[in-house]
Parts: C-alpha cells; structure tokens; sequence
C-alpha cells in the first residue's frame, strides 16, 4: 500500500502547481481568489461523491454499476 501512496503524491506534488499557475494565468484578478476556491473544494467534493457512490453501492449492488446504461 505505500507504493501506490508514493505515486499518488508524486503525481499530486505536479498537479497541483500547475493547476495553480493556469488558474492564474486564465482568471483575471478579480476573479483568482474564487477559482482558486473552486479548484481547492473539488478535493471534499470528490470524498464525498466515493463516499456516496460507496453507499449507493451498498443500496443497489455492485452489478448495479455494470448494468446501469447512462
């Protein structure tokens, strides 16, 4: 299990200040602070989509996932 940690905060040590120096580069001034914030809560709001997506799973089954069509 650490291998994987490893390569998810390598990956992440990259991400991030790039993502951070496109939004400044994109968003005028103004505006920086909020997408900045925006950037920053996808973090919670992708825990709290796998946790819902944990409970749905729970609910309707794992097959549920598979035999669902969007």
């Amino acid at each position: 299990t650490l291998f994987p940690r490893m390569l998810f905060s390598l990956f992440m040590a990259a991400c991030i200040p790039t993502s951070v120096s496109l939004i400044t580069d994109y968003f005028q001034h103004e505006m920086r602070g909020r997408a900045n914030s925006m950037f920053a809560f996808g973090i919670y709001l992708g825990v709290a989509m796998s946790s819902l997506s944990l409970l749905i799973d729970k609910w309707l089954g794992y097959v549920f996932a598979f035999n669902y069509q969007f």
